[in-house]
């Protein structure tokens, strides 16, 4: 993942708070730029619609772009020096024009919305060299009912050539539904659980929304102590 990945992983812009910034709008496009580094140096900031964060580093002394700043095996002492006052210029735009998420993929944090709108349940996050992950628990029991992840594409698929990450949501099967539920696209035996008692729930809007609702609420019926499930 390069700088600005990293940087705005699990953030979104407000777009008014970016022309604030002195992001300046061209179509679907809001644009920046910035000397730092004593003036030697000038950041080249592009968010589009999505959200998505794109920079480049210009050497102004050379004229022309400064591209080691994103080759991570490049860390010598001057490199390391403009690559750390370049992440601090990005730090300072998401500090003052972004929000934080809880999770990476649009439909993680609808379906976290959700959850909280019928249970009034948010995740916590007990995985803190993990950010991404968050796990929904009972409130009486504190067992668990769901837990997403950002994993690796080449993980679930077992393809190598797979890149980038996805959500999943890891939830208790309801045995009795167990060959129905298996057969929905982009619902997968357990990702790192057991496979005959958890599934994996891709969200990368492969399952709709109502359908992976339906899945948390057998989840935490399951999972529910015995006198709740009984009630």
């Amino acid at each position: 993942m390069d700088i600005e990945g990293k940087v705005f992983a699990r953030c979104t812009p407000d777009f008014n708070r970016l022309v604030d910034y002195g992001f300046v709008k061209e179509g679907h496009q809001y644009r920046y730029q910035e000397t730092f580094f004593d003036g030697h140096f000038q950041a080249r900031i592009l968010v589009n619609e999505k959200g998505e964060v794109h920079g480049t580093v210009w050497d102004l002394d050379a004229d022309e772009e400064f591209d080691a700043i994103h080759i991570e095996s490049f860390s010598g002492g001057y490199i390391g020096e403009v690559r750390e006052a370049y992440r601090a210029l990005l730090q300072n735009i998401k500090n003052a024009a972004f929000a934080e998420r809880l999770f990476f993929g649009d439909q993680a944090n609808r379906i976290a919305k959700c959850i909280y709108e019928r249970y009034r349940e948010s995740p916590d996050q007990p995985f803190k060299d993990m950010p991404g992950h968050g796990v929904f628990r009972h409130p009486d029991n504190r067992k668990w009912y769901g837990l997403i992840m950002s994993v690796p594409r080449s993980g679930l698929s077992k393809n190598k050539n797979d890149e980038g990450a996805v959500d999943v949501l890891n939830l208790k099967l309801d045995l009795t539904r167990r060959e129905e539920v298996l057969n929905i696209n982009g619902v997968i035996p357990a990702y790192h659980m057991n496979h005959k008692q958890w599934i994996s729930v891709l969200l990368d809007e492969t399952v709709p929304d109502e359908t992976v609702m339906e899945l948390v609420d057998d989840s935490r019926r399951v999972t529910a102590s015995k006198k709740k499930a009984s009630m």
